[in-house]
């Protein structure tokens, strides 16, 4: 979860308002979905990323702001 959290801040320039979730297992892969939360100016933004094995993060969406 390190890794996706170091991405999103990499990404984004906000600060993280929740600790970050493992959501599921990403069945074409196998691999373990993350959910990072962020706050950027007044907009609060969802990244969901898939970590694999070896701790590198792969960027999959990130929604739209909200208020």
């Amino acid at each position: 979860m390190s890794a996706a959290m170091s991405a999103s801040q990499t990404i984004m320039g906000g600060n993280s308002f929740k600790k970050p979730r493992v959501l599921k297992r990403h069945h074409p892969s196998k691999r373990k979905e993350v959910a990072t939360y962020f706050k950027s100016g007044d907009l609060y933004y969802t990244l969901y990323w898939i970590v694999s094995d070896n701790c590198t993060a792969g960027f999959i969406k990130r929604t739209q702001g909200k208020r």
